[in-house]
């Protein structure tokens, strides 16, 4: 069984691969949509090891 903080960061890490591909990998666009900052966006990057969305 999958812990409740463990679900929420799997939804989290599909969501921001999800907007950030419908975006074209661009983070500031990604982020409006997403309607938090760009800076909280990055920093969610970092944090779910999406480092690949940086390029």
């Amino acid at each position: 069984m999958t812990t409740y903080k463990k679900a929420k960061q799997n939804f989290e890490k599909k969501y921001i691969i999800q907007i950030l591909k419908s975006c074209n990998n661009n983070i500031t666009h990604a982020a409006k949509l997403m309607e938090i900052s760009r800076r909280q966006l990055f920093n969610k990057i970092i944090e779910n090891d999406l480092k690949d969305f940086l390029n």
